[in-house]
């Protein structure tokens, strides 16, 4: 737990919830546009892809 501290603060447990709810919001209401309902499952997997490619590139240092 000591570990965690130090590289965690209080702002990433409150801050990284908060910004997926509202990138969630952001997804949930442009794939409930089309009426297609193949692009309302794209969307989510999407997201969820882009998510999770996004949090490698910055875990891995590659931003600058």
């Amino acid at each position: 737990m000591l570990l965690a501290l130090r590289f965690f603060s209080i702002n990433d447990f409150l801050v990284v919830p908060l910004c997926l709810v509202v990138l969630y919001a952001i997804v949930r209401n442009r794939a409930e546009r089309p009426k297609n309902a193949a692009l309302k499952k794209i969307y989510y997997r999407v997201f969820i892809i882009k998510y999770f490619l996004f949090c490698l590139y910055y875990r891995h240092g590659v931003c600058f």
